[in-house]
């Protein structure tokens, strides 16, 4: 089994080694994106099957002619019902932008007409039974 071994600071210099237990809703929020990609990021452990989260992107990047490629690997064929994305902020499952994805395909493109400060694009699957997968990135720029 691979084990992926790593500790996240949290909050701001001003709370101080020790944080106040009522800012725990605040960092959980924060820091869950963050968890979900260190779970990604763990490969084969046992948090990072489809029965825990939905289908992982396999690669996101931006293609020589401007849109975003996605691709998901050969295992979810038929496993996607749905992807969406956020530009400059992550959101909630469900309330991103949703994107037409076909049974068939494990890869497409996209456009992305909207930008934002940090231009950054967050792009996750949803597997037939509701499941979310990790949240992939690419840079727009």
């Amino acid at each position: 089994m691979k084990l992926l071994s790593f500790t996240t600071e949290i909050g701001t210099w001003d709370d101080g080694f020790d944080p106040p237990y009522s800012k725990v809703d605040q960092f959980w929020k924060e820091n869950l994106p963050n968890a979900l990609y260190l779970i990604k990021l763990a490969g084969e452990s046992p948090l990072n099957k489809e029965a825990c989260f939905g289908p992982d992107i396999n690669s996101v990047s931006k293609s020589s002619d401007g849109k975003i490629s996605v691709s998901f690997d050969k295992k979810y064929a038929n496993k996607v019902s749905n992807v969406e994305y956020f530009v400059g902020k992550l959101g909630e499952p469900g309330k991103g932008k949703n994107l037409p994805v076909t049974e068939s395909s494990n890869s497409f493109k996209f456009d992305v007409s909207e930008r934002a400060d940090n231009n950054l694009v967050y792009v996750r699957a949803q597997s037939p039974d509701g499941k979310w997968g990790p949240v992939s990135t690419v840079s727009l720029k």
